[in-house]
């Protein structure tokens, strides 16, 4: 039910994108997005922060005059605070252009014609954050494989103690049982696999003189 409600929720936001619209962006559905290739311009928001709110009408602007040309999202980051912690935020707003594994900072006026332009072409002459830093590299996204795990544990946790009925101490056990099945497993197919080898018997070659 989970992925189907997030394929639902990325369906609609690419619905989204394609009529100049501003796409929020969540933990959740920040890489099925992002990833899917095309260039991305970020705003990170918090609602209290009157500079955010400044830049509201504008962004929204911006997202029409980019319409089919660059997806514009939003991050409320009092909410997805993997994101906070994966695009290294310090202050409201942030605004970052995603361009594949490449991620740029914008640093300029927060107007509307130089936000456009650096979204189109401004962007190609700022030097990208180094590839760790970037959300969207591969060690970006093994990073966020790490800080998402315990959520979607604690996430699994709470459906099948709550909706399906498992006691803690049956999840316990459970939680505990598969690593060292896995484990097992792992030791019996490489023990079958030295026994294999060592069945082989070396070739013979005789050597004429």
């Amino acid at each position: 039910m989970h992925s189907v409600s997030l394929l639902a929720l990325c369906i609609c936001a690419l619905a989204a994108s394609g009529r100049g619209e501003v796409i929020q962006l969540t933990d959740l559905n920040f890489d099925e997005l992002v990833t899917r290739g095309g260039v991305w311009f970020i705003d990170v928001y918090a609602p209290w922060c009157s500079h955010c709110r400044e830049l509201e009408p504008v962004w929204q602007e911006v997202a029409r005059q980019l319409e089919g040309v660059v997806n514009v999202g939003k991050v409320d980051g009092t909410k997805e605070r993997i994101l906070m912690r994966r695009l290294a935020i310090d202050s409201f707003p942030s605004l970052f252009l995603i361009e594949g594994s490449l991620t740029r900072r914008y640093q300029g006026i927060r107007a509307q014609e130089q936000l456009v332009e650096f979204a189109k072409n401004g962007y190609r002459e700022v030097e990208p954050v180094p590839f760790y830093k970037s959300p969207t590299s591969v060690f970006g996204r093994f990073i966020a494989a790490l800080v998402i795990l315990p959520a979607k544990v604690q996430a699994l946790f709470r459906h099948l103690h709550e909706e399906k009925g498992y006691g803690t101490l049956t999840l316990l056990a459970g939680g505990l049982a598969v690593p060292l099945l896995t484990g097992l497993l792992l030791i019996c197919a490489l023990d079958n696999f030295v026994q294999s080898r060592r069945r082989v018997s070396p070739t013979v070659h005789a050597h004429v003189n």
